[in-house]
Protein backbone atom coordinates (compact mmCIF):
# COMPACT_ATOMS: atom_id res chain seq x y z
CA UNK A 1 0.00 0.00 0.00
CA UNK A 2 2.85 2.34 0.75
CA UNK A 3 4.32 1.60 -2.67
CA UNK A 4 0.98 2.28 -4.39
CA UNK A 5 0.60 5.56 -2.48
CA UNK A 6 4.05 6.69 -3.59
CA UNK A 7 3.23 5.83 -7.23
CA UNK A 8 -0.01 7.80 -7.04
CA UNK A 9 1.88 10.81 -5.58
CA UNK A 10 4.50 10.71 -8.33
CA UNK A 11 1.76 10.50 -10.96
CA UNK A 12 -0.01 13.51 -9.47
CA UNK A 13 3.19 15.51 -9.53
CA UNK A 14 3.84 14.54 -13.18
CA UNK A 15 0.33 15.63 -14.18
CA UNK A 16 0.82 18.93 -12.39
CA UNK A 17 4.12 19.49 -14.17
CA UNK A 18 2.59 18.65 -17.57
CA UNK A 19 -0.43 20.89 -17.05
CA UNK A 20 -0.34 24.21 -18.93
CA UNK A 21 0.48 27.27 -16.86
CA UNK A 22 0.22 31.01 -17.41
CA UNK A 23 3.53 32.55 -18.55
CA UNK A 24 5.14 34.74 -15.93
CA UNK A 25 6.73 38.14 -16.44
CA UNK A 26 10.15 36.50 -16.22
CA UNK A 27 9.19 34.07 -19.00
CA UNK A 28 8.02 36.90 -21.22
CA UNK A 29 11.23 38.82 -20.68
CA UNK A 30 13.36 35.75 -21.39
CA UNK A 31 11.37 35.02 -24.57
CA UNK A 32 11.72 38.59 -25.79
CA UNK A 33 15.42 38.63 -25.09
CA UNK A 34 15.92 35.30 -26.86
CA UNK A 35 14.04 36.60 -29.89
CA UNK A 36 16.01 39.82 -30.05
CA UNK A 37 19.37 38.34 -29.17
CA UNK A 38 19.85 36.68 -32.56
CA UNK A 39 21.80 39.62 -33.96
CA UNK A 40 22.65 42.41 -31.53
CA UNK A 41 20.67 41.75 -28.38
CA UNK A 42 17.23 42.74 -27.12
CA UNK A 43 16.02 46.23 -27.90
CA UNK A 44 14.99 47.97 -24.67
CA UNK A 45 11.30 47.14 -24.41
CA UNK A 46 8.26 48.94 -23.05
CA UNK A 47 9.13 52.01 -20.98
CA UNK A 48 12.83 51.47 -21.73
CA UNK A 49 12.35 51.74 -25.50
CA UNK A 50 10.28 54.86 -24.95
CA UNK A 51 13.07 56.19 -22.77
CA UNK A 52 15.60 55.71 -25.57
CA UNK A 53 13.32 57.36 -28.13
CA UNK A 54 12.50 60.20 -25.74
CA UNK A 55 16.18 60.79 -25.01
CA UNK A 56 16.95 60.83 -28.74
CA UNK A 57 14.08 63.19 -29.58
CA UNK A 58 14.81 65.43 -26.62
CA UNK A 59 18.48 65.70 -27.49
CA UNK A 60 17.72 66.59 -31.12
CA UNK A 61 15.20 69.20 -29.98
CA UNK A 62 17.71 70.82 -27.61
CA UNK A 63 20.47 70.88 -30.22
CA UNK A 64 18.28 72.40 -32.93
CA UNK A 65 16.77 74.92 -30.51
CA UNK A 66 20.17 76.03 -29.23
CA UNK A 67 21.44 76.27 -32.82
CA UNK A 68 18.63 78.67 -33.67
CA UNK A 69 19.09 80.60 -30.44
CA UNK A 70 22.81 80.99 -31.04
CA UNK A 71 22.01 83.07 -34.13
CA UNK A 72 18.67 84.68 -33.31
CA UNK A 73 18.89 85.36 -29.57
CA UNK A 74 22.61 85.64 -28.85
CA UNK A 75 23.12 88.02 -31.81
CA UNK A 76 25.88 85.86 -33.22
CA UNK A 77 25.84 86.20 -36.99
CA UNK A 78 27.35 83.54 -39.16
CA UNK A 79 30.13 84.67 -41.44
CA UNK A 80 28.82 85.02 -45.01
CA UNK A 81 29.35 82.12 -47.35
CA UNK A 82 27.66 79.03 -48.81
CA UNK A 83 26.37 78.07 -45.36
CA UNK A 84 24.25 81.24 -45.11
CA UNK A 85 22.40 80.53 -48.36
CA UNK A 86 18.64 79.89 -48.12
CA UNK A 87 17.77 76.28 -47.35
CA UNK A 88 21.08 75.39 -45.70
CA UNK A 89 20.39 73.96 -42.19
CA UNK A 90 22.13 75.50 -39.20
CA UNK A 91 23.76 72.14 -38.53
CA UNK A 92 25.41 72.11 -41.97
CA UNK A 93 28.79 73.77 -41.53
CA UNK A 94 32.43 73.20 -42.41
CA UNK A 95 32.84 69.77 -44.06
CA UNK A 96 29.10 69.57 -44.74
CA UNK A 97 29.71 71.61 -47.89
CA UNK A 98 32.12 68.98 -49.17
CA UNK A 99 29.72 66.13 -48.41
CA UNK A 100 27.01 67.99 -50.33
CA UNK A 101 29.33 68.63 -53.28
CA UNK A 102 30.33 64.96 -53.36
CA UNK A 103 26.67 63.89 -53.23
CA UNK A 104 25.54 66.22 -56.02
CA UNK A 105 28.59 66.39 -58.29
CA UNK A 106 30.59 63.23 -57.61
CA UNK A 107 34.33 62.98 -57.14
CA UNK A 108 36.86 65.53 -58.38
CA UNK A 109 40.61 65.39 -57.85
CA UNK A 110 43.43 67.90 -58.24
CA UNK A 111 46.67 67.70 -56.28
CA UNK A 112 47.03 71.49 -56.25
CA UNK A 113 43.74 72.40 -54.56
CA UNK A 114 41.10 71.12 -52.14
CA UNK A 115 38.75 68.63 -53.80
CA UNK A 116 36.10 66.08 -52.87
CA UNK A 117 38.61 63.24 -53.30
CA UNK A 118 39.56 64.01 -49.70
CA UNK A 119 36.31 62.48 -48.44
CA UNK A 120 34.99 58.92 -48.29
CA UNK A 121 31.79 58.16 -50.25
CA UNK A 122 29.24 56.33 -48.11
CA UNK A 123 27.79 59.27 -46.15
CA UNK A 124 27.31 61.37 -49.29
CA UNK A 125 25.65 58.44 -51.05
CA UNK A 126 23.18 58.09 -48.19
CA UNK A 127 22.59 61.85 -48.17
CA UNK A 128 21.68 61.76 -51.83
CA UNK A 129 19.53 58.67 -51.37
CA UNK A 130 17.58 60.12 -48.45
CA UNK A 131 17.09 63.41 -50.29
CA UNK A 132 15.74 61.64 -53.39
CA UNK A 133 13.53 59.27 -51.40
CA UNK A 134 11.97 62.00 -49.25
CA UNK A 135 12.01 64.79 -51.88
CA UNK A 136 14.33 66.94 -49.75
CA UNK A 137 17.38 69.04 -50.40
CA UNK A 138 20.73 67.29 -50.13
CA UNK A 139 21.60 69.00 -46.84
CA UNK A 140 18.23 68.06 -45.37
CA UNK A 141 18.85 64.49 -46.49
CA UNK A 142 22.08 64.62 -44.51
CA UNK A 143 20.22 65.78 -41.41
CA UNK A 144 17.83 62.83 -41.73
CA UNK A 145 20.68 60.34 -42.17
CA UNK A 146 22.61 61.74 -39.20
CA UNK A 147 19.53 61.77 -36.96
CA UNK A 148 18.71 58.13 -37.69
CA UNK A 149 22.34 57.11 -37.26
CA UNK A 150 22.36 58.89 -33.89
CA UNK A 151 19.43 56.78 -32.69
CA UNK A 152 21.10 53.60 -33.92
CA UNK A 153 24.39 54.58 -32.27
CA UNK A 154 22.62 55.22 -28.96
CA UNK A 155 21.10 51.73 -29.11
CA UNK A 156 24.45 50.16 -29.95
CA UNK A 157 26.18 51.99 -27.10
CA UNK A 158 23.45 50.70 -24.77
CA UNK A 159 24.03 47.13 -25.96
CA UNK A 160 27.82 47.41 -25.84
CA UNK A 161 27.93 49.00 -22.37
CA UNK A 162 25.58 46.38 -20.93
CA UNK A 163 27.78 43.59 -22.21
CA UNK A 164 30.90 45.38 -20.95
CA UNK A 165 29.47 45.45 -17.44
CA UNK A 166 28.88 49.21 -17.38
CA UNK A 167 25.65 51.10 -16.69
CA UNK A 168 24.16 51.38 -20.22
CA UNK A 169 22.12 54.56 -19.74
CA UNK A 170 25.11 56.33 -18.24
CA UNK A 171 27.16 55.36 -21.31
CA UNK A 172 24.47 56.75 -23.61
CA UNK A 173 24.35 59.99 -21.62
CA UNK A 174 28.14 60.26 -21.76
CA UNK A 175 28.03 59.90 -25.55
CA UNK A 176 25.46 62.69 -25.90
CA UNK A 177 27.34 64.98 -23.51
CA UNK A 178 30.70 64.76 -25.25
CA UNK A 179 31.88 68.28 -26.15
CA UNK A 180 31.23 67.74 -29.86
CA UNK A 181 28.19 65.50 -29.39
CA UNK A 182 26.10 67.80 -31.58
CA UNK A 183 28.19 66.66 -34.56
CA UNK A 184 26.26 63.37 -34.38
CA UNK A 185 23.15 65.35 -35.35
CA UNK A 186 24.94 67.51 -37.92
CA UNK A 187 25.70 66.96 -41.59
CA UNK A 188 28.85 65.00 -40.78
CA UNK A 189 29.75 61.33 -41.15
CA UNK A 190 30.56 60.73 -37.46
CA UNK A 191 27.20 59.19 -36.56
CA UNK A 192 27.29 56.83 -39.53
CA UNK A 193 30.86 55.81 -38.77
CA UNK A 194 30.14 55.15 -35.10
CA UNK A 195 27.13 53.03 -36.07
CA UNK A 196 29.10 50.92 -38.56
CA UNK A 197 32.26 50.55 -36.45
CA UNK A 198 30.54 49.78 -33.14
CA UNK A 199 27.96 47.60 -34.88
CA UNK A 200 30.73 45.56 -36.49
CA UNK A 201 32.50 45.13 -33.15
CA UNK A 202 29.33 44.10 -31.29
CA UNK A 203 28.32 41.65 -34.01
CA UNK A 204 31.80 40.11 -34.11
CA UNK A 205 31.52 39.57 -30.35
CA UNK A 206 28.31 37.66 -31.01
CA UNK A 207 29.99 35.56 -33.75
CA UNK A 208 27.78 37.11 -36.42
CA UNK A 209 30.63 37.14 -38.91
CA UNK A 210 28.76 38.03 -42.11
CA UNK A 211 26.95 41.00 -40.58
CA UNK A 212 30.12 42.15 -38.80
CA UNK A 213 32.06 41.94 -42.08
CA UNK A 214 29.42 43.98 -43.91
CA UNK A 215 29.46 46.77 -41.32
CA UNK A 216 33.27 46.72 -41.22
CA UNK A 217 33.36 47.30 -44.98
CA UNK A 218 30.82 50.13 -44.65
CA UNK A 219 32.89 51.73 -41.89
CA UNK A 220 35.95 51.59 -44.17
CA UNK A 221 33.92 53.41 -46.85
CA UNK A 222 32.78 56.08 -44.39
CA UNK A 223 35.98 57.34 -42.81
CA UNK A 224 39.69 56.44 -43.08
CA UNK A 225 39.60 55.46 -39.42
CA UNK A 226 37.70 52.39 -40.53
CA UNK A 227 41.16 50.92 -41.09
CA UNK A 228 41.53 50.85 -37.28
CA UNK A 229 38.96 48.06 -37.31
CA UNK A 230 41.45 45.72 -38.98
CA UNK A 231 43.83 45.30 -36.01
CA UNK A 232 40.91 45.60 -33.58
CA UNK A 233 38.93 42.73 -35.08
CA UNK A 234 42.08 40.63 -35.51
CA UNK A 235 42.95 41.02 -31.83
CA UNK A 236 39.35 40.27 -30.87
CA UNK A 237 39.37 37.09 -32.96
CA UNK A 238 42.70 36.00 -31.47
CA UNK A 239 41.78 36.63 -27.83
CA UNK A 240 38.44 34.81 -28.18
CA UNK A 241 39.69 31.84 -30.18
CA UNK A 242 38.70 28.37 -28.96
CA UNK A 243 41.57 26.51 -30.60
CA UNK A 244 45.23 27.20 -31.29
CA UNK A 245 44.27 29.84 -33.88
CA UNK A 246 41.15 31.79 -34.93
CA UNK A 247 38.86 30.33 -37.58
CA UNK A 248 38.71 31.85 -41.05
CA UNK A 249 35.19 33.06 -40.33
CA UNK A 250 36.45 34.96 -37.29
CA UNK A 251 39.08 36.66 -39.44
CA UNK A 252 36.61 37.59 -42.18
CA UNK A 253 35.42 40.97 -40.76
CA UNK A 254 38.98 42.33 -40.59
CA UNK A 255 39.73 41.10 -44.11
CA UNK A 256 36.53 42.61 -45.51
CA UNK A 257 37.32 45.95 -43.84
CA UNK A 258 40.61 45.98 -45.74
CA UNK A 259 38.74 45.11 -48.94
CA UNK A 260 36.37 48.03 -48.38
CA UNK A 261 39.26 50.48 -48.35
CA UNK A 262 40.94 48.68 -51.24
CA UNK A 263 37.79 49.05 -53.33
CA UNK A 264 37.92 52.82 -52.91
CA UNK A 265 41.58 52.85 -53.92
CA UNK A 266 40.70 50.78 -56.99
CA UNK A 267 37.96 53.27 -57.89
CA UNK A 268 40.38 56.19 -57.62
CA UNK A 269 42.91 54.32 -59.73
CA UNK A 270 40.31 53.73 -62.44
CA UNK A 271 38.90 57.27 -62.36
CA UNK A 272 41.98 59.41 -61.73
CA UNK A 273 44.88 57.04 -62.37
CA UNK A 274 45.95 57.47 -58.74
CA UNK A 275 44.96 54.83 -56.16
CA UNK A 276 46.20 57.13 -53.37
CA UNK A 277 44.09 60.10 -54.50
CA UNK A 278 42.58 60.44 -51.03
CA UNK A 279 45.96 61.00 -49.37
CA UNK A 280 47.17 63.31 -52.12
CA UNK A 281 43.95 65.32 -51.87
CA UNK A 282 44.42 65.70 -48.12
CA UNK A 283 47.84 67.22 -48.71
CA UNK A 284 46.06 70.25 -50.21
CA UNK A 285 44.56 70.85 -46.74
CA UNK A 286 47.90 70.31 -45.04
CA UNK A 287 46.32 67.42 -43.12
CA UNK A 288 49.11 64.95 -43.78
CA UNK A 289 52.03 66.82 -42.26
CA UNK A 290 55.38 65.09 -42.46
CA UNK A 291 56.36 66.29 -39.02
CA UNK A 292 53.30 65.60 -36.89
CA UNK A 293 55.32 65.93 -33.67
CA UNK A 294 56.21 69.56 -34.38
CA UNK A 295 52.58 70.35 -35.23
CA UNK A 296 51.38 68.88 -31.95
CA UNK A 297 54.12 70.75 -30.09
CA UNK A 298 53.02 74.05 -31.65
CA UNK A 299 49.43 73.40 -30.56
CA UNK A 300 50.64 72.56 -27.06
CA UNK A 301 52.63 75.81 -26.78
CA UNK A 302 49.65 77.78 -28.05
CA UNK A 303 47.45 76.33 -25.31
CA UNK A 304 50.01 77.01 -22.56
CA UNK A 305 50.50 80.59 -23.73
CA UNK A 306 46.77 81.29 -23.68
CA UNK A 307 46.55 81.63 -27.46
CA UNK A 308 44.77 78.32 -27.88
CA UNK A 309 41.03 78.16 -28.53
CA UNK A 310 38.43 76.32 -26.47
CA UNK A 311 38.49 73.52 -29.07
CA UNK A 312 42.26 73.28 -28.68
CA UNK A 313 42.10 73.03 -24.88
CA UNK A 314 39.25 70.50 -24.97
CA UNK A 315 41.19 68.52 -27.55
CA UNK A 316 44.23 68.20 -25.30
CA UNK A 317 42.09 67.14 -22.33
CA UNK A 318 40.38 64.47 -24.40
CA UNK A 319 43.69 63.32 -25.90
CA UNK A 320 44.89 62.76 -22.34
CA UNK A 321 41.72 60.74 -21.71
CA UNK A 322 42.53 58.62 -24.77
CA UNK A 323 45.96 57.77 -23.37
CA UNK A 324 44.66 57.06 -19.87
CA UNK A 325 41.78 55.02 -21.27
CA UNK A 326 44.05 52.85 -23.41
CA UNK A 327 46.22 52.08 -20.37
CA UNK A 328 43.15 51.19 -18.31
CA UNK A 329 41.79 48.90 -21.04
CA UNK A 330 45.11 47.06 -21.23
CA UNK A 331 45.14 46.62 -17.46
CA UNK A 332 41.61 45.24 -17.62
CA UNK A 333 42.78 42.86 -20.35
CA UNK A 334 40.22 44.28 -22.77
CA UNK A 335 42.81 44.05 -25.50
CA UNK A 336 40.55 44.43 -28.53
CA UNK A 337 39.07 47.68 -27.20
CA UNK A 338 42.54 48.91 -26.25
CA UNK A 339 43.68 48.17 -29.81
CA UNK A 340 40.82 50.27 -31.18
CA UNK A 341 41.67 53.25 -28.98
CA UNK A 342 45.40 53.07 -29.70
CA UNK A 343 45.03 52.56 -33.47
CA UNK A 344 42.43 55.33 -33.69
CA UNK A 345 44.62 57.64 -31.61
CA UNK A 346 47.71 57.01 -33.74
CA UNK A 347 45.79 57.66 -36.96
CA UNK A 348 44.36 60.89 -35.56
CA UNK A 349 47.29 62.46 -33.74
CA UNK A 350 49.83 61.23 -36.26
CA UNK A 351 48.21 63.08 -39.12
CA UNK A 352 49.47 66.56 -38.29
CA UNK A 353 47.59 69.56 -39.65
CA UNK A 354 46.56 70.90 -36.22
CA UNK A 355 44.41 67.85 -35.57
CA UNK A 356 44.12 68.72 -31.88
CA UNK A 357 41.29 71.03 -32.88
CA UNK A 358 39.40 67.97 -34.12
CA UNK A 359 40.10 65.60 -31.23
CA UNK A 360 36.76 66.51 -29.66
CA UNK A 361 34.96 65.36 -32.81
CA UNK A 362 37.08 62.26 -33.21
CA UNK A 363 36.28 61.30 -29.60
CA UNK A 364 32.74 60.47 -30.68
CA UNK A 365 33.97 57.11 -31.97
CA UNK A 366 35.98 56.19 -28.85
CA UNK A 367 33.16 53.97 -27.57
CA UNK A 368 35.28 51.88 -25.12
CA UNK A 369 35.99 55.00 -23.06
CA UNK A 370 32.28 55.44 -22.35
CA UNK A 371 32.46 52.40 -20.06
CA UNK A 372 35.45 53.57 -18.01
CA UNK A 373 34.06 56.63 -16.20
CA UNK A 374 33.61 55.81 -12.48
CA UNK A 375 29.93 56.03 -11.48
CA UNK A 376 30.61 58.59 -8.73
CA UNK A 377 32.11 60.98 -11.31
CA UNK A 378 29.79 60.26 -14.22
CA UNK A 379 27.21 62.94 -13.46
CA UNK A 380 29.89 65.62 -13.21
CA UNK A 381 31.52 64.52 -16.45
CA UNK A 382 28.11 64.65 -18.14
CA UNK A 383 27.37 68.13 -16.74
CA UNK A 384 30.72 69.65 -17.69
CA UNK A 385 30.67 68.02 -21.11
CA UNK A 386 27.17 69.34 -21.82
CA UNK A 387 28.16 72.89 -20.87
CA UNK A 388 31.24 72.81 -23.09
CA UNK A 389 29.13 71.36 -25.88
CA UNK A 390 26.87 74.42 -25.74
CA UNK A 391 29.81 76.76 -26.35
CA UNK A 392 31.23 74.64 -29.16
CA UNK A 393 27.80 74.42 -30.79
CA UNK A 394 27.57 78.21 -30.86
CA UNK A 395 31.00 78.42 -32.52
CA UNK A 396 30.01 75.74 -35.01
CA UNK A 397 26.75 77.38 -36.07
CA UNK A 398 28.40 80.80 -36.36
CA UNK A 399 31.10 79.19 -38.53
CA UNK A 400 33.79 80.55 -36.27
CA UNK A 401 37.27 79.00 -36.51
CA UNK A 402 38.64 76.57 -35.69
CA UNK A 403 36.67 73.74 -37.24
CA UNK A 404 35.32 71.12 -34.77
Amino acid sequence: MVVMARRRARGARGEAEDAPREPSAEDATATAEAAGASILGPFPEGPRSLRLLALWGGYLAVVHTLARASVAELSIRAQPGWHTAPGVPLLARWDAGWYQALADQGYAFDRTRETTAGFFPLYSLLMKGAASLLSLGTYQGGVVVSSLCLLTAMYLVHVYARRAGAEPWTAVALLLSLPSGFILASVYSEGLFLTCALGSFVLARRDRWREAALLAALAALTRPHGLALIPTLLVDAWTRREGPRPTLRALAPAAVAALGFASLCAYFAAKFGDPWAYFHAKQAWGLLAHDAASVLFDDWRAMLSGRGSLSNTVGWVLAGAWVAGSVTLVRQRRLAEATWVIAYMVMTLGGGGHVVWGVSRYSLSMFPLLTLVPPRYAQWVILVGALVQCFLLVEYVAFLPPAP
